[in-house]
């Protein structure tokens, strides 16, 4: 017999896990050189990160938050 979720767990978010490698490069930015990800939306990017640790859509305001 399937079991139908209750309307409150339908709201929340699904829960996932992150590779050794991924966890170990958001938690130290330094991990490997050329790596970051943006502050604001976490999307990852290759080069040499801004120091205001935003991506060029987010720091035009085009990220629609």
């Amino acid at each position: 017999m399937t079991r139908h979720p209750a309307p409150a767990e339908l709201d929340r978010p699904i829960p996932y896990t992150l590779t050794p490698k991924a966890l170990a490069l958001l938690a130290d930015p330094g991990a490997e050189p050329g790596e970051w990800a943006c502050t604001r939306c976490a999307n990852a990017w290759f080069g040499t990160p801004p120091g205001d640790g935003l991506c060029p859509p987010c720091r035009a305001g085009q990220d629609g938050r």
